[in-house]
């Protein structure tokens, strides 16, 4: 993997380098560019990237979406993909390409924008299926637009 700060091969290195402090990350498998401090965590099965790699302004702004998105779902595991697929459709994403891990610094910004026009109640209802309704695709975009009999709470 090469870094998309200056071009060279990252490192894999362990945990132990990225979080000194964290044991329970010790043994998870990072690409680190030490040049720029930028890296990603990567997959325990595959190791493959968990996403594309960050500097520290980048960290931060996914920290910041992160906190946002995850008020929506904790602990319910079950409606994190729910917010998730809401993101997606509202930032007009594939489901496979919106994960935050991905997104770019203007990507985190929207993200952020969207997300504080979510409430929990939304993501978490048993009726969610049925409150929220989808207009017909257009013609024109190609694009589904979110119709709800409920006002979204902006936070």
């Amino acid at each position: 993997m090469k870094c998309p700060y200056c071009k060279k091969t990252a490192q894999k290195v362990s945990g132990r380098i990225i979080y000194p402090r964290r044991k329970d990350l010790h043994d998870r498998l990072f690409f680190y560019c030490a040049k720029c401090n930028a890296y990603v965590g990567t997959h325990k099965n595959s190791g493959e990237p968990m996403g594309t790699m960050a500097d520290g302004y980048l960290r931060n702004c996914r920290h910041s979406t992160h906190v946002f998105l995850d008020r929506l779902w904790m602990p319910n595991t079950r409606a994190r993909t729910k917010v998730y697929h809401g993101l997606a459709r509202d930032m007009r994403l594939p489901v496979h390409k919106c994960h935050i891990a991905m997104f770019d610094d203007n990507q985190c910004k929207k993200a952020i924008e969207v997300l504080k026009t979510y409430t929990r109640e939304m993501f978490n209802a048993p009726d969610e299926a049925r409150r929220i309704k989808y207009e017909k695709i257009t013609k024109k975009n190609r694009i589904r637009k979110p119709v709800s009999r409920h006002k979204r709470k902006l936070s």
